[in-house]
């Protein structure tokens, strides 16, 4: 479904809008419709596009190694510093 809206602009707004349409290859109204659609078409998602959106977002989620300790394990932390302190002063 879609809706007609009447606009009175002022000329040069007018003006402005005719020469980036032409320089489009669009009417006037067209390029007006092109760039609300695009402006607010974006902010209202579908349920079919959030669900692939979340899809999307969620397979990244998951967990990973990257070699070494980090986060809150602090036994492991621990060792790694105290190994870490060991080799730099050559007791190790």
């Amino acid at each position: 479904m879609s809706q007609i809206i009447n606009l009175e602009l002022s000329n040069s707004t007018f003006e402005a809008i005719q020469k980036k349409a032409k320089e489009a290859g669009l009417s006037p109204s067209n390029l007006i419709k092109e760039l609300l659609e695009k402006k607010y078409h974006s902010k209202v998602m579908s349920e079919e596009g959030k669900d692939k959106a979340r899809s999307n977002f969620e397979r990244h989620f998951g967990g990973f190694d990257l070699g070494y300790s980090m986060g809150a394990d602090n036994e492991d932390i621990d060792k790694e510093l105290a190994n870490s302190y060991m080799d730099s002063n050559g007791a190790g």
